[in-house]
């Protein structure tokens, strides 16, 4: 067993070596029960030594050193728990110009940013309207476009009346097949997508859907990826490659971009933590010294890695929160 540990720690650098021959010190205090009506805290402390340098070269995985800092429990840009029923799903959207044509309990015409529930229609009329859910969808629905968002369990389900929406459903990574997390239904047909990026337009005679990636069903059919599928009222289902392939890059970066901001000035979590900008108030909030973030563009940022969601990164900042990717991120540097 012996020989196996030192196999599998070949490799490690010699600090991380000497700190694993190191005994633990477990410092175990005597029961409180005052204990019982205080919150939790996790500090993470270091002591050994001097300053490092993390760097992120191609698509290496972000250091532990700077990633296991805080559980802060907040969702924030492509959050998903699973969804177990509806009570658990959170939509939210932000849309563009003066707002859209929001309809539910009551009507409002100038609807710009904020929750989404079931029973809200939303016509765009010329402007976008962003939406981001917690089960891993987010999507931008474009002018002149009428979706309806259903009552469903533990997945979003639109009914798309008219119009077009781009959408990027996160599959759960490391997860078993799963059950779709979003359905789009329409008057000539149904969508069930479990992880993909696609685009879908509504006209009074047809559905047409072009998948650039991943996996999803239109009419009880599995989609090949970079085609279009398209399935009027009383028409079959017609599958065949585009005759121009859509450009969704752009359109999605910028999608990715505005619900990285949604979510940060609406998930209450990130609220709370964007008010906090002394650093001293930071560092006595994640017990740590705040790191220097080095982003590609130049900027340096003094905070914290609060929290890691796939390729995203929260940061916690002097100048407020702000989530970055992790493939713009240059250089941490951080002092113990």
């Amino acid at each position: 067993m012996e020989k196996d540990r030192e196999n599998t720690n070949q490799g490690l650098p010699e600090e991380i070596l000497r700190q694993l021959k190191r005994p633990p010190r477990l410092e175990v205090p005597a029961f409180d029960a005052a204990w019982l009506q205080t919150e939790p805290q996790h500090k993470f402390k270091d002591d050994s030594g001097a300053g490092k340098i993390l760097s992120f070269p191609g698509n290496a995985i972000l250091s532990a050193a700077a990633a296991v800092l805080l559980a802060v429990g907040v969702f924030f840009a492509y959050p998903f728990d699973g969804g177990q029923g509806p009570e658990s799903l959170e939509i939210f959207g932000s849309a563009t110009g003066a707002g859209i044509s929001l309809q539910g309990a009551t009507t409002d015409d100038g609807w710009n940013l904020g929750v989404l529930k079931p029973g809200n229609t939303i016509r765009t009329g010329d402007q976008s309207l962003d939406m981001m859910a917690s089960n891993g969808v987010i999507l931008r629905i474009y002018p002149s476009s009428t979706v309806k968002i259903e009552e469903s369990q533990g997945q979003l389900h639109l009914r798309q009346e008219q119009g077009t929406l781009l959408a990027e459903v996160r599959k759960k990574e490391g997860g078993k097949a799963e059950l779709p997390r979003l359905k789009i239904s329409t008057p000539h047909t149904d969508v069930l997508v479990t992880g993909t990026i696609f685009q879908v337009t509504v006209t009074e005679d047809e559905t047409e859907l072009y998948l650039d990636q991943g996996t999803l069903s239109m009419a009880e059919t599995r989609i090949p990826p970079g085609n279009v599928a398209r399935k009027g009222t009383d028409s079959a289902l017609e599958v065949s490659p585009p005759a121009l392939t859509p450009e969704t890059a752009t359109e999605l970066d910028e999608l990715r971009n505005s619900t990285d901001l949604l979510a940060r000035k609406w998930i209450p979590e990130m609220k709370r933590l964007d008010q906090v900008r002394e650093e001293k108030e930071i560092s006595q909030m994640y017990g740590q010294s705040l790191e220097k973030i080095i982003l590609k563009d130049g900027r340096i940022l003094q905070g914290v890695v609060a929290a890691q969601e796939g390729d995203r990164l929260m940061l916690h900042t002097t100048s407020g929160v702000v989530v970055v990717r992790r493939s713009n991120v240059q250089e941490i540097v951080y002092e113990n």
